[in-house]
């Protein structure tokens, strides 16, 4: 597992279909996201670097994933 990093959000939209979560604390290890609490829970030493995003809203990457076989990018017939 690589180095371990902590992001502080103010909302989350995970992508599931569940409702927003308000004030969360992702834990980052890996390039992966490992946990998800709140971040009410003192968890963390004062030490622990912490990436502060808790004035936004998180979500995965969008993806336009459509495509139009049938047309042609050209004006050609």
């Amino acid at each position: 597992m690589g180095a371990v990093s902590y992001i502080k959000c103010g909302w989350l939209i995970d992508g599931f279909g569940g409702p927003v979560q308000e004030s969360v604390l992702l834990t980052v290890a890996g390039g992966q996201i490992v946990s998800i609490l709140p971040t009410d829970k003192d968890l963390l030493d004062s030490s622990a670097d912490i990436i502060d995003l808790s004035a936004c809203t998180i979500l995965p990457p969008l993806v336009d994933c459509h495509l139009h076989l049938s047309m042609s990018a050209t004006t050609d017939r």
